[in-house]
């Protein structure tokens, strides 16, 4: 059972600590492509889907390329150790793959000499 049929309203609820509890819950979770994919087909009007809420979706979708941050990194690791692919996890954060593996390996790299 995935973290959201386990407590439902908590994905759909407006309040922000629910909504943060909800995205840091899917970052983990084995069905974040697979929801993200079905978000992508059924584009919902609320609640959290693949840790987006409504409005990150609606801004992933119309910016061509989305600038690599910190939150990217961070959120590819835990994708990655998830048992994703680097492909699921640019899918996932609408990213290309060649910048969220370069810049993952790059993070790697300066913690490693830091």
């Amino acid at each position: 059972m995935t973290p959201c049929q386990a407590e439902p309203e908590v994905w759909f609820s407006t309040n922000a600590a629910d909504i943060a509890e909800a995205q840091q819950a899917c970052r983990t979770c084995p069905a974040l492509v697979m929801c993200d994919e079905l978000a992508d087909q059924m584009k919902p009007a609320d609640g959290i889907w693949a840790g987006k809420t409504a409005e990150e979706r609606d801004t992933n979708k119309t910016r061509p390329y989305q600038i690599l941050t910190p939150g990217h990194v961070r959120r590819a690791r835990a994708l990655r150790s998830a048992g994703n692919t680097w492909r699921e996890v640019a899918r996932v954060l609408d990213v290309p793959v060649s910048a969220i593996s370069k810049a993952a390996h790059r993070a790697e790299i300066a913690e490693r000499v830091a």
